[in-house]
């Protein structure tokens, strides 16, 4: 080690000699790495860095982690480099250093896609910062500027070069609205004393409307009431100034038709509730609409028998068709929590516990007998299938068990009996021949 060492000799004779000598240590050997050029661009390779060596022995070996043997490096990417120097007496040293991009190109945009589908003012505008100023453009579309405009939807490109050279490629997907759709159903035909009520409204509160008819009807309003036999046209358009276009042919015609049925206003959970259809005149066919939530027992075309297993509001409707005419007729029926004991898959048979009708068929003369849980009042409806006319009605108060006797004068046919009880419904079809 460093130090100042005495040596004393002596021979055989005893004769002594003395010396002194210092020993000194060299400076320590260290590096100090400065990057003396950044990376200019992204994927660019400028970078240099230069080493400063100093301490040690004698000359010195470098080797930089990228395998280069010099004292400074350049061409260098974006990274970090280590370098180890070796002196003559086999001392070493390590130091580290990061070679970066400083101020690199930094884009953003402002992308804005067609207003409707299948238009062409799309655009796409760019704001670039740091980097080298000022820039350059190239676009797919031939286009050299920031911004460009009246785009349609598609793919674009754009390749931004600032003064030094770096590039930046950025890819755009400019896709269409959804269309705005606008049908006024099928061509209708009215019957007599019909009207069609058409509700266009679409969710946009900056849309407008315009109606126009070779009847020389007009209105702007989304909601019109249509009378007369012509071709009606629609446009809509929406705030975003798109639009749309339906035409309906109306025809008129002197055929009477109308929709009616029964239907209880209010049933049971899991209790049987029948529609029948009193239509006048009797339609040719009819369609009942019912909810999702409805399980059928019953769907023909003189009545419907359902239940509802959720207790609620449902809506029930029914089409009937007569020719080319057509008429529709909505009711509203509330299915309440079962007030009577029992599980909840009870249905309306614990309380209705005998409905017969005997005989059947018969020629006009029959009973019928109705046999109930407990004490509540009835109503007996007899109707025609035929006319659809209800031809008899009879009602009993606060008894256990009713026995109907009818002697009625009445065609010969098919007809429904339909027992109603405050907690329940039932239907029965009885011949008359």
């Amino acid at each position: 080690m460093a130090g100042t060492y005495r040596v004393v000799i002596t021979d055989d004779n005893d004769i002594t000699a003395e010396a002194t000598y210092l020993l000194e240590e060299p400076d320590a050997l260290s590096i100090v790495l400065t990057v003396t050029s950044e990376v200019s661009c992204a994927s660019g390779a400028d970078g240099a860095i230069d080493a400063l060596v100093q301490g040690g022995t004698g000359s010195y070996t470098y080797s930089w982690s990228n395998g280069a043997n010099t004292e400074d490096i350049s061409g260098l990417g974006v990274g970090n480099y280590s370098l180890t120097v070796t002196d003559s007496n086999d001392c070493s040293v390590t130091e580290s250093i990061e070679v970066t991009q400083p101020g690199g190109m930094e884009i953003t945009s402002s992308v804005l896609p067609p207003a409707c589908q299948s238009g062409s003012d799309g655009s796409i505008s760019l704001t670039v910062s740091a980097g080298n100023p000022p820039y350059t453009y190239l676009w797919n579309t031939g286009a050299t500027t920031a911004t460009i405009d009246n785009l349609s939807a598609g793919n674009y490109q754009v390749t931004v070069t600032d003064d030094a050279g770096c590039l930046s490629g950025l890819n755009f997907t400019l896709t269409d609205p959804d269309p705005l759709i606008l049908d006024l159903g099928d061509d209708r035909v009215l019957c007599s004393g019909q009207s069609y009520m058409i509700d266009a409204t679409i969710d946009d509160t900056g849309a407008t409307y315009q109606w126009v008819s070779d009847t020389g009807f007009s209105s702007s309003s989304p909601v019109v009431e249509l009378t007369e036999a012509g071709t009606y046209t629609l446009t809509i358009t929406n705030s975003n100034g798109c639009k749309a276009e339906d035409t309906l042919s109306i025809t008129t015609t002197d055929e009477v038709i109308s929709a009616d049925f029964l239907i209880p206003t209010q049933a049971f959970r899991n209790e049987s509730i029948v529609m029948v259809d009193v239509s006048e005149p009797v339609p040719e066919r009819i369609e009942w609409i019912l909810p999702e939530q409805a399980n059928i027992v019953t769907n023909n075309n003189d009545y419907a028998e359902v239940s509802f297993a959720d207790e609620g509001v449902y809506t029930i409707g029914m089409i009937a068709y007569r020719g080319s005419c057509q008429a529709m007729l909505t009711k509203e029926i509330t299915v309440l929590p079962q007030s009577y004991q029992g599980s909840d898959d009870t249905t309306n048979m614990a309380f209705i516990q005998k409905f017969i009708v005997y005989p059947n068929p018969n020629n006009g003369v029959f009973k019928v007998e109705v046999a109930l849980s407990e004490k509540a009042p009835v109503s007996l409806k007899i109707i025609n299938l035929v006319s659809n006319a209800i031809t008899d009605v009879k009602t009993g108060r606060d008894q256990l068990e009713y026995v109907f006797d009818y002697n009625i004068n009445t065609a010969i046919g098919a007809y429904m009996l339909i027992l109603e009880t405050p907690k329940g419904s039932q239907v029965r079809k009885m011949i008359v021949n």
